[in-house]
């Protein structure tokens, strides 16, 4: 029974490493990287990168509360959800209302997924994001300055009918 169990946690751990990006996108003027380092054999730790038609490219980073297999199924759910709106190319708080909607008809009250979710426009630098009840990120200056990206909402997937609030930075040289 344990060989089994093991068998089944080594299979799950590979569903959920093959949702996770291998490689970055090459976005012109710009060095994406993301790795993730689970503290558990599975979990809910989520990054991705999610391109656009026109060259636009979406960014997360989420969080599902607890750990484990329940965690990890919650993650592909929220990454399911979350990827069908933003290829529909809506506006931010439009696919984070659908994402959430979705995530509250098909988790339990107990659970919820935090994270920052943005679009970066190459062109011009723009980062439009909603951080979504998550660890600010931090926007680091060419002068050293650090500046929290806060602007958003509630967690995902509690029955909060918040309007969220856009943050919107341009990423300068540097």
């Amino acid at each position: 029974e344990k060989q089994d169990l093991e068998h089944h946690l080594a299979l799950a751990r590979e569903v959920q490493e093959s949702l996770l990006p291998a490689s970055a996108p090459q976005v012109p003027g710009y060095d994406l990287y993301g790795v993730n380092l689970p503290s558990m054999d599975i979990g809910g730790d989520y990054f991705d990168y999610l391109p656009l038609p026109d060259g636009r490219v979406g960014l997360v980073v989420a969080d599902v509360s607890g750990k484990g297999v329940a965690a990890a199924l919650i993650m592909a759910t929220f990454r399911a959800a979350l990827r069908i709106e933003h290829r529909r190319g809506r506006a931010i708080g439009h696919v984070v209302r659908e994402t959430n909607r979705m995530l509250l008809d098909s988790m339990g009250p107990t659970r919820y997924v935090t994270g920052v979710y943005g679009i970066l426009e190459p062109a011009s630098g723009v980062f439009t994001y909603v951080n979504c009840g998550h660890n600010p990120p931090m926007l680091l200056g060419a002068n050293g300055r650090a500046r929290r990206l806060q602007r958003g909402r509630a967690a995902l997937g509690m029955p909060v009918d918040l309007p969220e609030e856009t943050g919107r930075v341009t990423l300068r040289p540097g």
